[in-house]
């Protein structure tokens, strides 16, 4: 695989919130971080065929251990990835003072934020006055940093999540801050907010297309991945939940160099038949469609991955992005 450009390490799932909508199971119960030796050999393998320009440390909340995340930071700069950032939630801006001190360290560093996840899924767990304090904070450091929120339907929708995500941001915008939609702008059907889907009013249907690749990995056809998220337990994924091997049990260049999506056998059948597709593999026997069908296909495929899971336990992976289904 010499076609990255883009990785995503998630150095811990450990986070201070358990929002609803989170599609990789992050929650305060967990733990383990990735150490700086695994993310040292995870970007020297990386980077040794692929030009990588940009990463994302993600957790869980990586601002939760500034120190690691800041180190981590600097490694992938030293193998020449240019712009490296971090997600986040703001929930370490307990006063502006700790707020300046982290961010100071954060642009010494060469690390970026790009936004503050603000919405009513993380705002029921981190207060907006520690999402503004680091706003205001970013501000009197030359840093444009607003707000990005997810949105379960559209922007405009009459439901509990949206309606109260544009009551947020009116808040925000009252002290002279935006709040946008990220990127992509709804939330996805995967992990954690696969459950959220009753409270999406958009027509259902059985969906019957294709996927070539996912947007929030770079990535336009699975055939050529532009990017990948390897987590703190060692697995390799092409998609939230699809693995393709575990760094920690195989070398990550063999990974990279054996990866042939006709030997993979969910995501041979995505870029074929799609998510509906799945449900007539022979593993799938048992599984039941919904009467009243899917908010889209990342509601279809999420439904059928967590179902398949016990025939693919090395593949479908790993477990805190299946939660029971509702």
């Amino acid at each position: 695989m010499d076609t990255l450009t883009y990785l995503t390490l998630i150095i811990t799932y450990q986070c201070s919130s358990r929002c609803e909508h989170c599609c990789l199971g992050a929650s305060p119960e967990f733990s383990e971080w990735m150490s700086l030796e695994d993310a040292e050999y995870y970007l020297a393998e990386a980077t040794r065929t692929n030009h990588i320009n940009h990463m994302t440390l993600i957790g869980g909340e990586a601002l939760l251990d500034v120190d690691r995340t800041i180190a981590i930071g600097k490694i992938a700069l030293r193998y020449g990835i240019d712009n490296v950032d971090v997600d986040t939630n703001g929930s370490w801006a307990v006063d502006e003072e700790n707020a300046l001190r982290i961010l100071r360290r954060l642009i010494d560093a060469r690390l970026t934020i790009s936004a503050i996840s603000v919405d009513t899924f993380h705002q029921r767990h981190v207060s907006r006055d520690r999402a503004l304090c680091a706003m205001r904070a970013a501000r009197k450091l030359g840093l444009d940093i607003g707000g990005s929120s997810e949105i379960l339907d559209a922007e405009d929708a009459v439901n509990e999540y949206d309606t109260e995500t544009r009551e947020i941001a009116d808040w925000f915008k009252q002290y002279d801050f935006d709040v946008r939609p990220g990127l992509p702008p709804n939330v996805i059907f995967q992990g954690r907010a696969v459950n959220l889907a009753y409270a999406c009013m958009k027509p259902r249907s059985i969906p019957r297309e294709t996927c070539s690749g996912v947007p929030w990995f770079s990535t336009a056809d699975f055939r050529r991945p532009g990017g990948l998220q390897i987590d703190v337990h060692g697995w390799v994924m092409v998609e939230h939940g699809i693995c393709i091997g575990n760094a920690k049990s195989s070398p990550l260049k063999d990974i990279l160099t054996s990866y042939d999506v006709q030997d993979h056998p969910i995501i041979r059948v995505l870029i074929e038949k799609g998510p509906f597709g799945l449900t007539e593999i022979p593993e799938a026997k048992g599984f039941m469609l919904r009467e009243e069908g899917y908010v889209n296909k990342c509601h279809l495929c999420q439904e059928i991955r967590t179902f398949l899971r016990p025939r693919f336990p090395d593949i479908l992976c790993p477990e805190n992005y299946y939660p029971k289904i509702t």
